[in-house]
């Protein structure tokens, strides 16, 4: 039994179409995952310069927490805990906090003063916005008669 062609008209204008959007839905699928892999991999680069600079603002930090001169350590560290010193790295803001002695250990007669030092760095971005970026790295470091003595320079 064969079916009139008069009967068949249209059927193909309708599969090209369902064939169009599915097309359609897969290029825009597409478009979405490549675009937010996009912005994924640019907020992990940022991510990591962030980092990097809380690393520098800790290592100098503690640079000056640990100095010989104790002018050096004032300068950084006190026993204020509102005090911070502020600078821009690469657009980034760095605070560091270094809280003077947070306590203390002895080490065979010697007294070793702990300092906690924590470094906050964000970006410009707008709070609770996806390009908002912030790291925070906190460290404990010592001083005492096992530092050398020295002349400040």
């Amino acid at each position: 039994m064969s079916i009139p062609h008069s009967q068949q008209a249209g059927f193909s204008i309708v599969s090209a179409i369902f064939v169009l959007v599915i097309l359609s839905l897969l290029g825009l699928a597409m478009m979405t995952i490549n675009a937010v892999m996009q912005t994924t991999s640019a907020q992990s680069s940022q991510g990591v310069f962030a980092y990097y600079a809380a690393r520098s603002g800790l290592e100098w930090a503690v640079y000056n927490a640990t100095s010989r001169c104790q002018v050096d350590h004032d300068a950084i560290c006190s026993n204020d805990p509102g005090t911070s010193s502020n600078f821009v790295v690469n657009g980034y803001n760095v605070q560091v906090v270094c809280n003077a002695n947070v306590g203390a250990f002895n080490d065979n007669g010697t007294t070793f003063n702990l300092d906690n030092i924590t470094v906050t760095v964000s970006n410009n971005a707008t709070a609770g916005s996806p390009d908002q970026i912030n790291r925070r790295i906190q460290a404990t470091v010592t001083r005492g008669t096992a530092l050398p003595a020295g002349t400040c320079l």
